[in-house]
């Protein structure tokens, strides 16, 4: 699993703005509900992808549900949504970079430890085992 994170400090910033507590929270199955279509490299619709997610800096990924709904809705597979228990985080107006970054350090620690608890207690759709490491970038 990746989760873009590392860069995303600003939640951290206003849970200790509001005097707010930050709970860590995955979601186990959330990546099986869509299909993803994949072109092969050189196809000319995999270039596109790549020219568009260089011009606007994501991806635009193609997704496919269930067949008898057009496609657009969900597969209905399990998710299952774990929460840790809440990091209280010092109350301040004008938290400075440095206070921020040291909760965020704390929150990313304890989501780590939270998937890693809870990855091998929950099989995938398909029964395979949940051993994809957490990735955090």
């Amino acid at each position: 699993a990746v989760l873009t994170l590392r860069s995303r400090a600003g939640f951290v910033r206003v849970a200790m703005q509001a005097g707010a507590a930050l709970v860590p929270v995955f979601c186990f199955g959330e990546n099986d509900i869509f299909d993803m279509v994949t072109f092969p490299k050189g196809s000319w619709l995999r270039q596109l992808q790549d020219s568009l997610q260089k011009k606007l800096g994501f991806s635009l990924p193609i997704f496919v549900g269930r067949p008898e709904t057009g496609f657009l809705l969900p597969h209905r597979r399990p998710i299952t949504v774990v929460v840790g228990a809440p990091l209280e985080v010092p109350h301040c107006a004008e938290p400075t970079e440095e206070a921020v970054a040291e909760q965020h350090s704390r929150y990313i620690q304890a989501l780590r430890e939270l998937y890693d608890e809870h990855k091998g207690k929950i099989p995938r759709y398909n029964g395979e085992p949940n051993d994809i490491p957490l990735i955090i970038q």
